[in-house]
């Protein structure tokens, strides 16, 4: 059984002071993209580091700030120049945010980047059907690029 009513507003409110901590230390505004990150791995993680360049192009924007608890991340960040930083979180604080998302989308410049996630989401389930990659599946879903 999931969470309670009660408990997911809290996590969102907890989302919501966190978001604007990190809003204040990192200057986001409009010109940068934020990329949340909730998984670990190259599996989830490298077709979003992958298409970020093509995605920010698309946007007009230059650079995006990534927030991850995944170490790879942070392995793979300095090649590409389009990356301004990689924020490590904790899943507890990963969590929040997303929860603080399905509430209220505050902001339009945020990009959830999971198959799963926030909850409803079901885009796994595509990988495989006629013939569809993972890397094909972040590219369409996650960033809604579609040749």
């Amino acid at each position: 059984m999931g969470i309670g009513f009660e408990e997911r507003i809290m996590k969102a409110k907890q989302g919501r002071e966190l978001w604007l901590k990190l809003v204040d230390k990192y200057h986001i505004d409009n010109t940068v993209y934020v990329i949340l990150m909730p998984h670990n791995g190259e599996k989830y993680n490298g077709p979003v580091i992958k298409y970020l360049g093509e995605f920010l192009k698309k946007r007009g924007i230059s650079h995006a700030l990534l927030l991850t608890q995944d170490e790879w991340v942070s392995e793979n960040t300095g090649l590409y120049k389009n990356i301004a930083d990689a924020v490590f979180l904790s899943q507890e604080q990963i969590e929040m945010l997303i929860q603080f998302y399905q509430l209220y989308e505050f902001a339009p410049n945020i990009v959830i980047a999971s198959l799963k996630c926030p909850a409803g989401r079901m885009g796994e389930k595509l990988i495989g059907k006629k013939g569809l990659t993972a890397e094909e599946v972040v590219r369409g879903i996650v960033y809604s690029l579609v040749d």
